[in-house]
């Protein structure tokens, strides 16, 4: 009786109890009446990332699977609690991306627990940067998933180009949350460590190359491309692919990436 009626009161948050318990599989059992005590607001946010989450499966809800247990706990800590649009959308691809027909497979759980640990300024970057990087590489056939080839991969992004994209207030500074963004995302390993961001006379001077304006260079890592695709729901990609896989970054309504950053990858035939 429990189970029928979390079911229900989430599945409404939806549109549909059903679809719902599609995506959860036998998951769906842990379902328990003590969701009609959740608030209207959280409902809602959970709700944005269900939902997302059966879109990004699409047909493949049909096929037989689950949502990991540990992973429903997650969402429903985390996600009841999230606001910004882009989070949202990254709960729910890495719930689209936990779905399967193998039961251990709770891999989705170490990257809802880092979604909660960054700032909505950190997971944005995170957004940005590699969308970035998929937009001016993507198509190359260079292997990511090696270290030695990660560290070639160069991104500059000019610091206006990089404001446009936060969308940065007036009463937002710069200064003091640039190194918030960067040295978190160091922290967590989202991006390399040998990260540098300043005027034009410190960029070329760190990194030996012709730059005409101050910003950020960066360079991908392992976690940070794993994160990027989970959270499109392609966790059957291998880092070692994301720059040949076919797949398109996620349309948000408030992101806007300007052109004007630049690649500097070693030049090799695609």
């Amino acid at each position: 009786m429990e189970q029928a009626t979390g079911l229900t009161i989430l599945g409404g948050a939806i549109g549909s109890a059903k679809i719902l318990e599609k995506l959860l599989g036998p998951t769906a059992d842990y379902l328990g009446g003590e969701i009609k005590n959740y608030t209207q607001k959280g409902m809602n946010n959970l709700g944005r990332i269900f939902t997302h989450a059966s879109n990004t499966l699409g047909d493949k809800i049909e096929e037989p699977g689950q949502i990991p247990p540990k992973v429903l706990k997650g969402i429903l800590e985390e996600g009841y609690f999230s606001e910004d649009q882009l989070a949202g959308n990254y709960f729910g691809g890495v719930l689209a991306s936990s779905r399967t027909g193998i039961q251990r497979d709770d891999r989705g759980t170490s990257f809802i627990k880092l979604i909660g640990r960054l700032s909505t300024y950190q997971l944005r970057t995170h957004f940005v940067f590699y969308a970035i990087l998929k937009r001016i590489c993507g198509g190359r056939q260079d292997n990511l998933g090696v270290a030695i080839e990660r560290q070639k991969f160069r991104i500059w992004i000019p610091f206006p180009v990089f404001s446009k994209a936060m969308d940065f207030q007036p009463s937002e500074n710069p200064d003091v949350l640039l190194p918030h963004i960067m040295n978190g995302l160091s922290r967590e390993d989202l991006i390399d460590g040998s990260w540098t961001m300043g005027s034009t006379e410190d960029l070329k001077e760190s990194e030996d190359l012709e730059i005409d304006s101050s910003g950020i260079i960066f360079r991908p890592s392992a976690v940070g491309l794993e994160l990027y695709l989970w959270a499109h729901g392609k966790n059957s990609v291998s880092i070692s692919d994301f720059l040949s896989a076919n797949f398109s970054t996620m349309l948000l309504d408030d992101i806007l990436i300007p052109e004007g950053a630049k690649s500097y990858a070693p030049d090799k035939a695609n």
